[in-house]
């Protein structure tokens, strides 16, 4: 089967390469739950120059709601649809790199093979500032391991936080601020 995603928002249907929705819940030291069910955030990997996310993230109130569709190509028929109500950009990074530099894993002799340095340079730079700069790196090191084993030379990775989620007919809301 052949399959193909797309996400719905602001107008926009944007061709989506990877993503991953998690919901999660707490629990105890015995597996037991210890707290309500929550969202976590939709990671998003897509093509890259498209100012609607970098928008979006500017703008520190606006919310949008959208669909992300998976889509049997072969039968052209919806596998999975998510659906997200009032949703914020948590994090974007765009990620470009010349395209003599990357190779997919198929072709690489070593992993390091063509890796540029500038992760390395963005984390010592962050390390020496306030603030927790873990989901900058986590989303530098996803985006160039997606270009790395794809050979997509740019891209742009973002995740939503949405306060309603319905995952096929099960619906969820997260209780901001309750």
């Amino acid at each position: 089967m052949a399959y193909d995603a797309t996400l719905s928002v602001a107008g926009n249907d944007i061709p989506v390469f990877e993503f991953y929705i998690s919901l999660s819940q707490g629990h105890d030291n015995q597996g037991k739950p210890a707290s309500s069910v929550f969202t976590g955030d939709i990671f998003i990997i897509a093509e890259g120059g498209n100012d609607l996310f970098f928008e979006w993230v500017c703008d520190q109130t606006r919310m949008e709601s959208g669909k992300l569709k998976v889509m049997q190509t072969d039968q052209q028929s919806t596998f999975v649809e998510y659906a997200f109500e009032k949703a914020f950009v948590t994090d974007i990074s765009e990620s470009f790199v010349y395209s003599n530099d990357i190779q997919n894993e198929f072709n690489r002799v070593s992993v390091d093979e063509g890796e540029s340095n500038l992760g390395m340079l963005v984390y010592n730079q962050a390390r020496e500032k306030a603030g927790d700069f873990q989901p900058l790196m986590s989303a530098y090191r996803k985006t160039r391991d997606f270009q790395r084993r794809t050979g997509n030379a740019f891209c742009i990775f973002f995740s939503l936080s949405c306060e309603k989620i319905r995952i096929r007919d099960i619906e969820h809301q997260n209780l901001w601020g309750k």
